[in-house]
């Protein structure tokens, strides 16, 4: 049954800016793909979209998760927020992939991207899969969808957020490696520092790191 379990439930901006540390993955593909297809050119624009690009989305794994469990998580996430905004030290709020899915995929902090976005922990890494419509991108590619998967190593350092891509492919294919060599030394995450809000989190917020197939964030 697909019933959102905690529709009836306020979004909080703690749940919100936990799915975002959590789904930042998606975002970083689609950026990352669409500076590919930026960097092609006009001329050649209908190529590109012709081979990287699919005529439908691709269908990504659905969890399946009690009201009961998704109320449970949506409430782990809540305190923690409100242990950063109360100044509480030495929290910490692990999460597994299963959690980060179910936080995407069941409540309304991340219905915008259920269907849209997969993730998984693998020890250190991220790895996000993504089916993302390309419309706004131009007429070249209207009901066109960016099928792609890409692999994302995540931690902080003097309180900003870093993460960076090792490996991005789209529909099967492994990006031209020119263009990841270009990407693979760029902190993906600079624009987070452009939101006062995210900024003041991140500044209560020790370390965040993946480790042993779990995300851990703790706080200060």
């Amino acid at each position: 049954m697909n019933t959102d379990p905690v529709s009836a439930q306020k979004k909080t901006s703690g749940c919100g800016k936990s799915c975002a540390v959590g789904c930042v993955t998606v975002i970083l593909l689609a950026v990352a793909a669409g500076l590919f297809l930026y960097q092609s050119g006009a001329k050649i624009l209908k190529k590109v979209a012709d081979e990287y690009t699919a005529t439908s989305p691709a269908t990504l794994p659905a969890v399946e998760a009690t009201p009961e469990e998704a109320s449970n998580l949506v409430t782990r996430v809540e305190a923690f927020s409100r242990s950063l905004k109360e100044g509480q030290s030495g929290q910490e709020l692990t999460l597994t992939a299963r959690d980060i899915n179910v936080l995407i995929q069941k409540n309304p902090g991340g219905s915008e991207l259920a269907g849209k976005v997969y993730v998984t922990l693998d020890g250190d890494r991220i790895r996000g899969e993504a089916s993302i419509p390309l419309e706004q991108l131009g007429a070249f590619f209207k009901g066109r969808w960016l099928n792609g998967s890409g692999t994302f190593r995540v931690e902080t350092a003097a309180g900003r957020l870093l993460v960076f891509m090792d490996a991005l492919s789209v529909r099967g294919k492994q990006l031209p490696e020119p263009f990841m060599a270009g990407i693979r030394g760029k902190n993906l995450a600079e624009d987070v520092a452009k939101n006062p809000k995210t900024v003041e989190a991140l500044g209560k917020i020790e370390s965040i790191s993946v480790r042993d197939g779990k995300l851990h964030i703790q706080a200060k």
